[in-house]
């Protein structure tokens, strides 16, 4: 190494490109709460809907974070709906959030209108 060198960060988790591969060696259980996880539920109730502790819950997350190459839940739901190992959710027009414009608001200094 050469002086003032800084030597390259060593990775030790799974990178990247092992995700897709690690991804299809997920157990049942694991995919199981990974859905679980993208419809938005807490590791404390997976586990009362699973029947299982709270702590082999964590266990699961932790474990299906390392196969997916992720540090976060987030980022394991993202991960997961890119290599298509989760459904994506139906949106239908009725359940999109609608917004709504009142015309009669304006911000201040707007020069539109009367």
């Amino acid at each position: 190494m050469l002086q003032g060198e800084v030597p390259s960060a060593r990775r030790t988790g799974p990178t990247r490109r092992r995700a897709p591969a690690a991804a299809r060696s997920l157990s049942r259980r694991q995919s199981e709460v990974l859905e679980l996880l993208a419809n938005g539920i807490p590791a404390r109730q997976i586990a009362v809907r699973l029947g299982l502790a709270e702590t082999t819950v964590r266990n699961h997350i932790r474990h299906l974070l390392r196969k997916l190459g992720c540090h976060s839940q987030l980022e394991a739901v993202a991960v997961a709906y890119r290599l298509d190992l989760l459904d994506r959710p139906e949106v239908s027009a009725a359940a999109a959030p609608r917004l709504k414009v009142d015309e009669r608001r304006r911000p201040e200094g707007s020069s539109a209108g009367p």
